[in-house]
C-alpha cells in the first residue's frame, strides 16, 4: 500500500492519502473549498486558501500504473502546478516528492512506499530433555521410571527394596 502525504501550513498541517482510501467520489479524493464535494477542504479565512478554487483537483491511486495522479477539475482559469509546470486537461503522475501549489497555497508531497518485511520462520531449538525418572528407590535413592517399574515386579533391583511408595516417599532425616 503506497501513501502520499501533504503537509502546508509550513508543516503545521498534513494529511495522508493511502493508495487503498476511498473519497467522496469513489476513490478519489478531492481538494477544494466545498465542504459538499471535497475531501480535504481548505477554509475560506487566508489568502492563500482563497485562492484555490472550490473543487479544485483530484487525486486518485491508479494501480495498473501503481502510481497516484492529479486531476485539475478548475480548468484553464486557475491551473495547479505539480513540480513547477502548470497541468491542464491530462491527469498527471505524482511519481516524486516535491511541490503541488493549487492557486497560492503550496503543499509539500511525500510519497512513502512502505517496504516489505520478510522475516524467515524459527524453529525451536532442540534440546536434548533429560530422561525422567518419576519413581526414586527409598533405600538406595536409584531413579526409575514406570515403564521400569512395571517389568521389576515392584521392587528395586539393585537392593530389593519395595517401590510401591516410592513416587510419594519423603525421606526421614536421620
Amino acid at each position: 500500500m503506497k501513501e502520499l502525504v501533504l503537509t502546508w501550513n509550513n508543516g503545521t498541517q498534513s494529511r495522508v492519502i493511502r493508495s487503498n482510501q476511498s473519497g467522496i467520489v469513489a476513490n478519489r479524493f478531492r481538494i477544494g473549498r466545498d465542504p459538499l464535494s471535497c475531501d480535504l477542504v481548505l477554509p475560506s479565512v487566508t489568502p492563500e486558501d482563497l485562492s484555490v478554487s472550490k473543487l479544485h483537483v483530484e487525486l486518485y491511486f491508479d494501480a495498473a500504473s501503481d502510481h497516484f495522479y492529479l486531476h485539475n477539475l478548475k480548468g484553464a482559469s486557475n491551473p495547479p502546478k505539480l513540480y513547477g509546470q502548470m497541468v491542464y486537461d491530462a491527469p498527471v503522475a505524482i511519481d516524486k516528492n516535491g511541490v503541488l501549489q493549487l492557486g497560492k497555497r503550496e503543499f509539500v508531497i511525500a510519497l512513502l512506499v512502505p517496504k516489505a518485511v520478510t522475516i524467515p520462520p524459527t524453529t525451536p531449538p532442540e534440546t536434548s530433555k533429560p530422561e525422567t525418572k518419576p519413581l526414586v528407590c527409598p533405600h538406595c535413592h536409584t531413579g526409575y521410571t514406570y515403564e521400569e517399574y512395571g517389568q521389576m515386579n515392584g521392587r528395586c533391583p539393585n537392593d530389593g527394596f519395595p517401590l510401591h511408595g516410592a513416587s510419594v516417599y519423603i525421606p526421614q532425616n536421620h
